[in-house]
């Protein structure tokens, strides 16, 4: 693990990681959209292809003295020294994270320690201080223009006419929605160069939170679960579920990035067990932001955590597209 401490490199308006080839991966609106599960099946795919990738990221929530990470694959860190999402890129083994405001510094360290040859920005549409060579773009099916205003008055970070920066867009929880063809029909009205592709949810395991043990998607290890959450579009996760057959005893929601603290965890499974759980439920993300207790809070139901992926329909004409540009 290596940090940066001190004044900033350079104060250009945009800084180039030259050095490498950067691809942002980001979003109009505020709240999930499946950022991360794209980045890291990009880092898979890209590692596939021979290449070297790294990924920048902010790390909302952390608290840290140190301004900027560079954590190696599978490096063993706190939630609250990287945030929860760099956690998921670390555990995940793809490749080495960045993780601070300052994506330049966090970049060169990347490559200066590990050898990086292609930079994955996470939630990067917005950094404009920084150039890239692809621009990503997600926009979700379930709700696609943040209720049409730019915060405060909708969910949207600027406004849609921004599409017209992007080299790509994925459409993302496309199976849970019948709005593709009109959120396609929007993009091209800004944007009538951009490729488009559409993503879906893609459960991968259920994963014993206190074994590790991991289970198939369509054969849950858990009779009757209560389920709780904080993400930025816990509706998604809801209908996943419902696709794997699990109807929840109870449902709690928590705001995006929530860590969990040892009385509501006691609560929750008090609830829970109350109406007949044998089982708590949630996703990875959540799992990072427990606290230490946890096992014992909940006693004595276990708690599991479903893996998922990014499934992409036409991969190989968006890993093209993404080689095309950077070539």
């Amino acid at each position: 693990m290596f940090h940066f401490s001190g004044m900033t490199f350079y104060h250009q308006l945009k800084r180039s990681l030259s050095i490498f080839i950067t691809i942002s991966v980001g979003n109009l609106t505020m709240g999930g959209t499946g950022k991360t599960p794209c980045v890291l099946r990009l880092a898979q795919a890209l590692r596939e292809r021979g290449r070297h990738p790294g990924i920048l990221t902010r790390g909302y929530g952390r608290s840290s003295p140190q301004q900027t990470l560079a954590l190696a694959p599978g490096a063993a860190v706190s939630a609250e020294r990287s945030g929860d999402e760099p956690q998921i890129f670390v555990r995940s083994g793809l490749a080495p994270v960045g993780v601070g405001a300052d994506r330049y510094r966090a970049g060169f360290l990347l490559r200066r320690e590990f050898g990086v040859d292609v930079i994955l920005l996470d939630d990067g549409f917005q950094h404009v201080r920084l150039a890239r060579d692809v621009d990503i773009v997600l926009i979700d099916a379930l709700e696609p223009f943040g209720r049409g205003g730019v915060f405060p008055l909708g969910r949207l970070r600027e406004p849609v006419s921004g599409l017209a920066r992007a080299s790509i867009v994925i459409i993302t929880r496309s199976g849970f929605s019948d709005l593709s063809e009109a959120i396609e029909a929007v993009v091209r009205r800004w944007n009538p160069h951009a490729a488009i592709f559409r993503a879906g949810v893609r459960p991968c395991h259920w994963v014993d939170h206190g074994a590790g043990a991991r289970f198939s998607p369509e054969a849950p290890p858990f009779g009757r679960a209560g389920v709780f959450c904080g993400l930025g579009n816990p509706s998604a996760f809801r209908r996943t579920l419902e696709r794997l057959g699990i109807a929840p005893v109870d449902w709690v929601d928590f705001e995006d990035h929530h860590r969990y603290s040892p009385s509501e965890l006691r609560r929750m499974a008090h609830q829970f067990q109350a109406k007949g759980a044998t089982a708590l439920v949630t996703t990875e993300k959540d799992v990072v932001n427990l606290c230490e207790s946890w096992r014992d809070l909940i006693a004595p139901l276990p708690l599991y955590w479903l893996q998922v992926s990014m499934g992409i329909e036409g991969e190989d004409r968006l890993l093209g597209e993404i080689e095309q540009r950077l070539s």
